[in-house]
């Protein structure tokens, strides 16, 4: 895992933008005010990757649909409605990562 903190001129002085990457992939990217801010928060982001996989955590690797199906096969029935609510996020949502932010905007739609 890598992290870079780029500086980034502006206006009022600068800012700091921080890149947490995986294999040459953005993980996640934040912009600061203070470059300590910008190094503490990718660090704690790669402590709690690495905590996640560490304990075997799927994390955002999961779909939708697979998360359904796991949640569908912990499901107790006493809902007879959950079940095609389920089907339906499923059917509109389940080809996306379950922690990918590029596809909220389809939910306001």
């Amino acid at each position: 895992m890598a992290i870079t903190i780029a500086k980034i001129p502006t206006r009022s002085g600068f800012k700091y933008k921080a890149h947490v990457k995986k294999n040459g992939k953005n993980l996640k990217i934040k912009t600061f005010t203070r470059k300590t801010d910008a190094r503490i928060w990718a660090k704690r982001i790669e402590a709690d990757f690495e905590l996640m996989e560490a304990l075997g955590c799927k994390g955002s690797s999961l779909t939708l649909s697979q998360l359904a199906d796991e949640y569908l096969g912990n499901w107790s029935g006493k809902d007879a409605n959950q079940s095609p609510r389920v089907a339906f996020w499923v059917a509109a949502l389940g080809r996306y990562n379950c922690m990918s932010s590029k596809h909220f905007g389809l939910l306001a739609a």
